[in-house]
C-alpha cells in the first residue's frame, strides 16, 4: 500500500494505471476482481488532488514510486490550463488548504478533471 498522509492510501499494482495530470493532481484505475458469478472485473477509477506548493520533493518521491510499482505515466492536461482549471491546487501549500475559500477553489478544480 501507498499512501499520503495517514488518511489516503491505495494498492500498488504493476498492472493498474496511475496518470499524473499536472504538479497536483493524480488519476488511478484500480481492478476489482468480480464476484463469483459476475462476469469482468469491476473498474474503479478515482483522483487524488494534492495541495502541492512546498510539497515538491515530497511529489518526486511520490512520482518515483509510482513509476517503480504502478503502470505510470504523465499526461499534460492542457486543456484544464486552457480554460483555467488548475490555477488552484499546484499553487496551494498543506497549510493554505485550511482556508475554507483554498479548499473550495482546490475542489473546483479537482471537479473540473472529473467533467472532462
Amino acid at each position: 500500500m501507498e499512501g499520503v498522509g495517514e488518511e489516503i492510501q491505495w494498492p500498488l499494482a504493476k498492472d493498474e494505471a496511475a496518470v499524473k495530470l499536472d504538479e497536483s493532481y493524480y488519476f488511478f484505475t484500480l481492478r476489482v476482481p468480480s464476484e463469483i458469478n459476475e462476469i469482468g472485473d469491476n473498474i474503479l477509477d478515482y483522483g487524488l488532488t494534492i495541495a502541492a506548493k512546498g510539497q515538491e520533493r515530497v511529489l518526486r518521491e511520490l512520482d518515483e514510486v509510482l513509476e517503480k510499482y504502478n503502470e505510470f505515466r504523465v499526461e499534460k492536461a492542457t486543456e484544464g490550463v486552457e480554460k483555467g482549471w488548475l490555477v488552484a491546487a499546484k499553487d496551494v501549500s498543506p497549510n493554505e488548504i485550511e482556508e475554507k475559500k483554498k479548499k473550495e477553489e482546490v475542489e473546483k478544480s479537482a471537479a473540473a478533471y472529473r467533467r472532462r
